[in-house]
């Protein structure tokens, strides 16, 4: 079975920078305001972006510039790593400037 090991988030939202390393199971807790919608969401942008839907995406979420953290990041960047049963470990990441 595959899963999720790391996801690493650069310049997205209220995400100035993360890396998270993901268990079997996850829980995330805090305040509002503080990503945690927005960690969900770049997890949204990089299954649009392996299915070649990237660019809709970015459009139903109003735009590059909506998307990335205003006056702090020059680029946004999103990568995960996974663990695929019988295989090598699998690495994806983008970055949109």
């Amino acid at each position: 079975m595959a899963r999720f090991k790391q996801v690493t988030v650069k310049g997205f939202r209220r995400l100035l920078d993360i890396d998270i390393a993901l268990r079997p199971l996850t829980v995330m807790i805090g305040v509002n305001g503080v990503g945690k919608s927005s960690l969900l969401e770049s997890l949204s942008l990089l299954s649009s972006s392996a299915g070649g839907k990237l660019r809709e995406r970015i459009s139903e979420m109003g735009g590059l510039t909506a998307l990335m953290t205003i006056d702090k990041a020059p680029v946004l960047t999103l990568a995960t790593q996974m663990e695929v049963e019988a295989d090598a470990p699998l690495s994806y990441s983008i970055t949109l400037a």
